[in-house]
């Protein structure tokens, strides 16, 4: 009987109240920063401080879980959401984001976790950046691709990484510590600690020399 009459009486608060009350008690707990409006939901957490910009739209369902670390600030229209893909038998394993300390998440990133992506502390998107951990299969030419299962794998990011305007970094991609990934870079491939990738789909074109401390191209 008093869920009832607490659901009933907040129906009769209006949504602007509701709201503001909630990011009151929010903002108390995780000193984070809505500069706009946003959607987010009870499976993000927020470990410290952090920025979040107009549009930004960051969710989990009871499947999935994202953890934002201390420091990071989330662009304008981000999207960041991970769910278990129902109707593609998704995986609901690793349906997980988490993402390190001191990060930047740029305007208009969006990032699709059902296969889990976990990125390090300190590592810089540009806008327009895309992370999909998932990815449809086609294996069976004779069921409709949309009806087949998803195939889902981590994306990893090292720490102190660049990733540049447009890049699309696919299902199963580890980057290492240190990257650069180039602008309108399709990383398909492992990129190992303190390389610059650019291309599509996307190369190593200079290492860093610790013997001569520069960095090489790669012919």
């Amino acid at each position: 009987m008093k869920k009832f009459l607490v659901q009933t009486l907040s129906c009769l608060i209006p949504q602007k109240s509701r709201r503001k009350k909630f990011r009151e008690r929010f903002l108390s707990k995780t000193k984070t920063t809505f500069i706009g409006k946003s959607k987010i939901n009870k499976n993000v957490v927020f470990k410290g401080n952090a920025i979040v910009y107009d549009g930004a739209t960051i969710t989990a369902d009871d499947f999935g879980s994202i953890t934002i670390g201390n420091n990071v600030v989330i662009g304008k229209n981000a999207s960041i959401s991970t769910h278990k893909n129902y109707t593609y038998g998704g995986n609901a394993n690793n349906c997980k984001i988490s993402i390190g300390d001191n990060s930047v998440i740029g305007s208009n990133n969006a990032f699709s976790g059902q296969g889990g992506i976990t990125i390090g502390k300190d590592v810089l998107f540009a806008p327009n950046v895309t992370l999909m951990s998932n990815n449809h299969g086609y294996s069976d030419v004779f069921t409709p691709i949309r009806l087949q299962n998803n195939t889902n794998k981590e994306i990893k990011i090292g720490d102190d990484c660049w990733i540049g305007l447009n890049a699309i970094i696919l299902s199963g991609v580890s980057i290492g510590k240190h990257c650069v990934i180039g602008a309108g870079s399709v990383v398909t491939k492992d990129v190992p600690d303190f390389c610059v990738a650019a291309g599509n789909p996307a190369k190593i074109i200079k290492k860093y020399n610790f013997e001569k401390k520069m960095w090489e191209k790669v012919c």
